[in-house]
């Protein structure tokens, strides 16, 4: 089987909500193809495996993967976006936050700079964090 094709039969289980058995095949891949131009994705993609699983850490271990890996991929910012989100419902609020933070700082321009903020807004104590910054 192809990288490609291994690639297509990991993303299949994901989208057919198979997700313990994307996550084989993710992982598979990963092990077999660590450079091949769809790494960065299957990074992302066996992060959200974890996520939808209720794996948080695992999940943020993943993200955290994927961009050591692959720091400015194309998934780098859903990367960032994700590992904000696994460590927030890990309930580390700080680390969501500077991860987002992170986020926009390095990927300004894009799409998810967008969510990034909204979760940075929505997160209790994201004001009492703005305004020490700005008061310094």
């Amino acid at each position: 089987m192809s990288a490609d094709e291994a690639y297509k039969k990991a993303f299949d289980l994901l989208m057919a909500t198979q997700y313990a058995q994307a996550e084989g095949w993710f992982k598979a891949f990963l092990q077999q193809y660590p450079q091949h131009n769809l790494a960065d994705n299957a990074y992302y993609w066996l992060g959200e495996t974890y996520l939808v699983q209720g794996r948080h850490e695992q999940a943020a271990v993943t993200f955290g993967q994927g961009l050591q890996a692959f720091p400015k991929g194309n998934k780098a910012p859903a990367n960032l976006l994700k590992l904000g989100t696994a460590f927030e419902r890990l309930g580390k609020p700080d680390l969501a936050r500077s991860t987002w933070q992170k986020l926009l700082a390095d990927f300004p321009k894009a799409g998810e700079a967008t969510k990034a903020t909204e979760n940075l807004q929505a997160l209790p104590s994201a004001a009492a964090a703005t305004d020490n910054v700005t008061t310094r």
